[in-house]
């Protein structure tokens, strides 16, 4: 809403300048007029991409009861459908098992398809075509107006590497929007959020996509840390699972001593992994700041060495000039006195 409150603004402001340009310059207006709001309009809805998303996402995800109504998770209040087959399943299309669709959730079914066409589909495919358009710029590090409005996509990164933002986006879309249809509560859903966070994170530890090695540091920490969530995650339903099944009586001695896992485990493993991400990310901070002292200090040192032979080599200089200059003299005052060459050499 304030994006699209903060587009109208400036469309308004840039309609009524336009009026007042002259119709030979209104294609080149209209131009300058986009490349001063879009970094607005895009860090605009860079900041809110990953709310929208989730929120559209979960248009979809109802939760089916015993009686055959399944009910939104985001609202316990609407109605999704009825005569639903458990387990609960994305709502992605009425079928069988979803059951009717309610009118009243119909509606929200049209919205949610429009968001995520504009938001999670749309929003990414205009970073990706302005960023291609501004690519041999970007690549070859020369400013142009595009690259400059485009500074809050790029600027982080290495110039080979200007599209990584859309991977990072494609990353908060995939583990934030699409996971939800992924049988929200399984296993299946976890594990492919663990392998998306093991991929990404083996891509940036072999990237470093970042102009700062502490921007990698930090990156690879808050992959790792990502990654540690989801792995507890699925301890945590595995426990869940042994519980279960020890409760009913169906789990054998053997197997509860093989499966089972205190959730006092988990605790400390979540809080491990979050923990020792910050740890591993300061430690990362303090050898990044250690190095770069030492090579300031070292390229200080080169500095003076470097003034030093300078002044050493003026002197040599200055000394060669006087000498030669004394030499001269002697030679022209001995010419004056008679002497031969001979013994003037």
């Amino acid at each position: 809403l304030v994006a699209v409150l903060v587009s109208m603004a400036l469309t308004a402001r840039a309609r009524l300048l336009h009026n007042r340009a002259s119709e030979r310059d209104r294609g080149s207006f209209l131009r300058a007029s986009f490349l001063r709001a879009l970094p607005a309009l895009g860090l605009i809805s860079f900041l809110a991409f990953p709310v929208v998303s989730s929120y559209a996402f979960r248009a979809f995800d109802c939760e089916c009861f015993d009686n055959g109504e399944s009910y939104l998770r985001a609202d316990y209040s609407l109605l999704c459908s009825t005569g639903c087959v458990m387990p609960s399943r994305p709502m992605l299309f009425e079928t069988a098992e979803t059951g009717v669709y309610t009118d009243e959730y119909w509606q929200v079914q049209y919205l949610a398809r429009a968001a995520i066409a504009f938001y999670p589909v749309g929003v990414p495919t205009v970073y990706l075509i302005l960023l291609l358009a501004a690519r041999k710029a970007l690549s070859n590090e020369r400013e142009s107006k595009l690259s400059r409005a485009l500074a809050f996509l790029h600027r982080e990164y290495e110039p080979r590497f200007f599209w990584w933002e859309i991977l990072e986006v494609m990353k908060k879309l995939i583990t934030v929007g699409f996971a939800a249809l992924i049988l929200p509560g399984s296993i299946r859903q976890l594990v492919m959020g663990m392998m998306v966070s093991l991929a990404f994170m083996l891509l940036v530890a072999v990237a470093a996509p970042y102009r700062s090695d502490l921007h990698d540091f930090l990156a690879l920490g808050s992959s790792f840390c990502l990654c540690g969530v989801f792995f507890w995650s699925l301890v945590l339903k595995q426990e869940e699972l042994t519980g279960t099944l020890n409760d009913k009586g169906l789990l054998p001695p053997a197997l509860k001593h093989a499966f089972a896992f205190s959730y006092d485990y988990v605790t400390y493993g979540l809080m491990g992994s979050f923990l020792g991400s910050l740890v591993l990310a300061l430690i990362l901070l303090v050898k990044h700041f250690t190095a770069s002292s030492a090579a300031a200090l070292r390229a200080a040192r080169e500095r003076e060495a470097m003034r030093a032979w300078l002044r050493l080599a003026l002197w040599d200089s200055a000394a060669l000039d006087a000498a030669a200059a004394s030499s001269d003299e002697t030679a022209s005052d001995g010419a004056s006195d008679g002497a031969s060459p001979a013994r003037l050499w």
